[in-house]
């Protein structure tokens, strides 16, 4: 019979009087103490201890239940605190750096390493060392100087390490473990900070011989959090001042004999620490009511509510680059399904500039671009790289990397003719330029076969001229106004416009209260005309089944380019270019950019107007690529005007990061694709 154990919360915080009941359900834990700590909405974080006080390790949301109001919740993911984003603690490491630790130096350096790297992410750690150079010592006690110095660091692992490995370099002469324990009790009770757990470590190895400060001066500055203590005099001291500390501030105190045992203690610290809880998100059902949708734009920080949308059509004409790889699933060899290919009697019917003026559709047709091309340029040669993940099953598999490059190669022989001596192909694990393949998504971008030619064109972009859509906003964000909104584990965003389908895109998430839709991309080839939109929300319960339905309109006014020309209206001509192949995390341009820059030279006039705009994939911090996209606007703005050097002087550049993405991150052609800056160049239309 499976064991339930209620867990009664007492919680004064913001979110207390939104908590639900957990419990814990597991067939051989018993007297489980669970202490709960509410971290946002539907994100707690929860202590577990046996009946001995020692941490539980290895459950999973399979062991936990949640209920609320008499609904069963959900329990979304569980993980322990050390891989917490969000959970932090507050650690204060007090280390005995006199000279009687010179032979033990090597030994603890290693043991500080493991334990520091288990700390959560965001944790905020202070390392407190003995110094005995007396202009650099920030505390005092009576007016005296204390040979203490420390650092504070927000748990970036490299700094703490690389300042408590420098510090073990300068030992004293002497030891002021009172001194030091007395200044990091002192901090703690001058900081305001009460969110974040405590805990101090405290490592001696012997008994203090130079403190200004006696015990009951430093158990008196103790004011809050858990101190551990271990005492490494090896047998050969009792230090009964530390034991009393100890005792009065209810320390865990272990003494180690050898170095063995002080390995054993910091494990224990490490496990009481961290190890103890985990940090669980959870879902609650309860009934879902939709209440409106409201059309809003962005602007200046905030968001404004529009009356509709302006949409005006224009001539363009577009560069699309190729990228030229191929992507494999995981140890195939076989060429995807979203490849266009074609059998050898009708290749004489395709025609890249006739293709839909849509970025991923032309990049599925690469191999039939490249066929073409290396028909029309008859002495380009073609080198095939095969590559693989170098994981799991593809490790070293130069095999697989072998049969994927033959691949490719008897499609462009056998259906578009060409040459075999005309096409070499090589072998190789990883890329030369590799994703991360400790990522998943890193995987899924090695697993390809790279395109390279002798002949510039054949990677040329492929040049469409159309009419295309620009409307104002770009950018919408539909304000959903919902209860209950955690009971949605699906939703679905629908777009018409006098019942033709524009937008159908389900999403696998809680209805956010701002769904973004990038009006500019979705309506860009599509029939556009001069009436209203229906915007419809739906949303499904977690066994599929629709838990709710809303619409609304939102007014939309078309200039086409024929009523533009009848009322006489001013009118401009645009041309729009992808720059390709940022290297992951860069913001420097290739020679390949360089000469597609040059492309649109001859188009660029005394009146155009240009903006660059820089973008990122998803991979890496929200902060850190909207910097990376800003760098490469710039960095493509700066080389445009030295390598062509415009009349103009309305040039602009900006970077979007991954917020409003061009492409689907979910696969490896979208993620490259969105390492990109577009250029687009407006030149006014003048009537002669």
């Amino acid at each position: 019979m499976w064991v339930i154990i209620l867990l009664l919360i007492s919680i004064t915080s913001l979110f207390a009087q939104d908590l639900p009941n957990f419990y814990i359900q597991n067939k051989i834990l018993n007297n489980v103490k669970l202490n709960v700590t509410p971290i946002s909405q539907n994100k707690v974080r929860v202590k577990v201890l046996d009946a001995d006080g020692l941490s539980v390790e290895g459950l999973t949301r399979k062991d936990f239940r949640v209920e609320k109001n008499g609904f069963q919740g959900e329990v979304i993911g569980v993980i322990p605190l050390s891989e917490s984003k969000e959970s932090s603690l507050r650690i204060l490491l007090c280390l005995d750096n006199s000279e009687s630790m010179s032979q033990s130096v090597d030994d603890l350096l290693k043991i500080l390493d493991d334990i520091v790297k288990s700390f959560p992410i965001r944790s905020k750690v202070s390392v407190y060392f003995f110094n005995e150079k007396k202009a650099l010592l920030p505390y005092k006690f009576k007016n005296v100087q204390l040979n203490i110095i420390s650092e504070t660091f927000n748990r970036n692992d490299q700094n703490v390490r690389q300042y408590y490995h420098k510090k073990y370099k300068e030992l004293t002469t002497r030891t002021y473990l009172y001194d030091q324990m007395y200044c990091a009790f002192s901090d703690i009770k001058s900081e305001k900070d009460e969110k974040r757990d405590i805990y101090y470590i405290i490592f001696s190895d012997g008994i203090d011989t130079g403190s200004e400060t006696k015990p009951p001066e430093v158990i008196n500055q103790y004011n809050k959090g858990k101190a551990f203590i271990v005492d490494f005099s090896r047998g050969k001291y009792k230090n009964k001042a530390l034991l009393d500390i100890s005792e009065s501030i209810s320390a865990d105190h272990f003494v180690a004999i050898n170095a063995d045992q002080v390995v054993e203690y910091f494990e224990k610290i490490k496990q009481r620490i961290v190890f103890s809880e985990y940090e669980i998100t959870y879902k609650i059902e309860e009934p879902l009511e939709l209440i409106s949708i409201r059309p809003d734009m962005f602007r200046d920080g905030f968001y404004k509510p529009i009356n509709g949308l302006k949409v005006d059509e224009f001539k363009i004409k577009e560069f699309f680059p190729l990228l030229n790889y191929i992507f494999f699933d995981h140890n195939s060899a076989l060429i995807g399904d979203k490849y266009v290919k074609l059998n050898k009697n009708n290749t004489h019917n395709f025609d890249e500039s006739k293709l839909k003026p849509d970025q991923l559709e032309i990049y599925y047709n690469i191999l039939n671009i490249f066929g073409q091309r290396l028909n029309k340029f008859r002495t380009a040669k073609l080198k095939i790289f095969g590559c693989n993940s170098n994981v799991e099953e593809e490790k070293n598999n130069t095999n697989l990397t072998s049969v994927r490059a033959e691949i490719i190669k008897n499609y462009l022989v056998e259906v578009w003719g060409i040459a075999t001596d005309r096409i070499s192909i090589q072998t190789k694990n990883l890329p030369d330029k590799p994703s991360n393949p400790r990522h998943t998504s890193g995987a899924e971008e090695n697993r390809r076969v790279e395109l390279y030619s002798d002949v510039e064109e054949i990677l040329d972009p492929v040049q469409i001229e159309s009419n295309t859509f620009i409307c104002e906003p770009e950018l919408l964000h539909l304000k959903v106004d919902a209860k209950k909104r955690s009971l949605v584990h699906s939703w679905a965003l629908i777009v018409s416009q006098d019942d033709e389908i524009i937008t159908n895109v389900k999403h696998s998430e809680i209805l956010p209260e701002y769904i973004q839709w990038n009006v500019a991309k979705q309506i860009a080839n599509k029939r556009i005309l001069n009436s209203d939109l229906t915007v419809g929300i739906t949303t499904f319960d977690r066994t599929g089944t629709q838990s709710g339905s809303i619409t609304s309109s939102i007014p939309l006014s078309l200039r086409t380019i024929e009523k533009k020309k009848f009322d006489k209206a001013e009118d401009k001509y645009i041309e729009k270019l992808s720059l390709v192949l940022f290297d992951f995390n860069s913001s420097q341009l290739s020679s390949r950019n360089q000469r597609i820059l040059f492309k649109v030279k001859n188009s660029i006039k005394p009146n155009s107007t240009l903006f660059m705009k820089g973008y990122t994939d998803s991979i890496g911090t929200e902060s850190g690529n909207l910097k990376l996209s800003q760098s490469r606007g710039k960095n493509a703005m700066i080389e445009l005007k030295k390598l062509l050097k415009p009349e103009t002087t309305m040039l602009f550049y900006d970077g979007f990061g991954e917020i409003n993405p061009l492409y689907d991150n979910g696969s490896p052609e979208g993620r490259f694709y969105n390492r990109t800056c577009q250029l687009t160049i407006e030149t006014p239309i003048i009537e002669q």
